[in-house]
Order: structure tokens, then sequence, then C-alpha cells
């Protein structure tokens, strides 16, 4: 239940997803896994009667879910995974251990985005054979000058500054900032739609419409909001 609360937010933080990931891992092995007296793992009394209930198949349904597991999941999870690197609060903090700080993950990004793979994308969003170099000095500049810095207060500048020093490097930060993690934002989008044009609102126009859901959609307190800066 918080897993799913934290990828309904409106924002997540990459660097934040294995950790909440992991610990809702621990979790539900504390709570479906029990310890034998030799110290080994088993399942739980619960959890078996649960997987005798479940269908042993690839594709197996759970009341009126169905559940599916491709090998393509793994690919999109373990791209989402490497994204971390790009938020300095995960690096290291002395030059030594920095400079050959996760060169897999960025690998693994290269191999993705770096590649034209899409009948559409006629040229790669990367440059695989510059990058590497933009990777080495994106981390001294960041370590030198930005080390105290949130990932939010620090894209701004990134992009206000350095946007020619790192074309590479900010593409790819632009790319997982578009990522959204679930529909949650659209079914929101939809149900603030459908509470202000009722039945008897039902001739608004697209403008006047676009500006209501955007007020409802944000929530802000009327009685905090400050309208002299909004006019």
């Amino acid at each position: 239940m918080e897993l799913s609360k934290i990828f309904q937010r409106r924002y997540i933080i990459f660097s934040d997803i294995n950790p909440i990931i992991n610990s809702t891992i621990q979790k539900i092995q504390h709570e479906y896994l029990e310890v034998d007296d030799d110290g080994n793992q088993k399942l739980s009394a619960h959890l078996n009667n649960f997987l005798l209930k479940a269908p042993p198949a690839k594709e197996t349904f759970i009341s009126n879910h169905h559940i599916l597991f491709e090998s393509q999941d793994e690919v999109d999870l373990s791209i989402l995974s490497s994204i971390k690197i790009m938020n300095p609060i995960e690096w290291p903090k002395n030059n030594k251990s920095l400079n050959d700080y996760e060169e897999k993950e960025l690998e693994k990004l290269i191999d993705f985005y770096g590649v034209a793979n899409e009948p559409n994308y006629p040229i790669p969003i990367i440059d695989a054979d510059t990058i590497h170099d933009e990777w080495d000095n994106f981390k001294a500049i960041i370590l030198a000058n930005y080390r105290n810095l949130s990932i939010d207060d620090l894209l701004p500048l990134l992009f206000q500054y350095h946007s020619d020093m790192y074309p590479n490097i900010l593409g790819l930060i632009s790319i997982f900032y578009s990522i959204p993690f679930s529909s949650i934002v659209c079914e929101r989008g939809f149900s603030r739609q459908n509470l202000i044009k009722t039945d008897i609102c039902n001739q608004l126009n697209n403008d006047t419409l676009h500006m209501l859901m955007m007020v409802g959609l944000y929530n802000v307190n009327l009685i905090e909001f400050n309208f002299d800066n909004a006019l």
C-alpha cells in the first residue's frame, strides 16, 4: 500500500526508487517468510496456502486480475534502476571513488538510448562517443560547485548554465523526468473534469475547463494562496 502511494505522487526522485522497493521487499519477506531452526528461510503457511490457489503458469489470473511478466519488463526495470546515477546525492564524496562511479549503469543507458532502434527515430538520442567525456566533466563540476544541492534545486541550474557543455547528459535527464510511473495523473485529470463539467455546466469551452482543472488539480489552500503574485 505504501509503495503504491509513493508511485502515485506527482514527482518522484529516481534515487528513491531502489530503497523504497528494497524496503517493501524486506517487509514482504518478514510477513511471508519464516526461518527454521537451522537459520534457513522457508515459505510461511499463509504464503503456501496462497501458492496452492494460484495456478502455476506464466499468465496467472488472481480473481479478476491478470498478472503478466515478460522479458522486456526486466529490461525496463534495469534501465529505471540505472537512472539513479544522475542524482548527485547518490555519488561518493571523494574524487577517487567518483572516477569509476557506476560505469556499468552508464553503459546500460548508452546501449539503450545511444542506438537508433525505432523507425521514427532515425538518429540516436545520445552520442555514445562523446557522453563518456561529458560524464567525467559533469561529475567534476557537480562535486566542485553543487554537491550540497538537492536534485530539484540542481536541475534548473544545469539547464540554465550547462546545457551546451553536457547536451547528452542533460538529454538523458530530460528523458528520465518525462517518464510517467503510473497513469494516476491522467486518472486524476479525468476525475476532476467530471466534477467540473457536470450536466449543469456542460457548455464550458476548452480554455475555461482547462483553467478550472489546473486550479482544481493543484489543490492549493485558498486561504494561504497569494493572489497578488498570481495577478
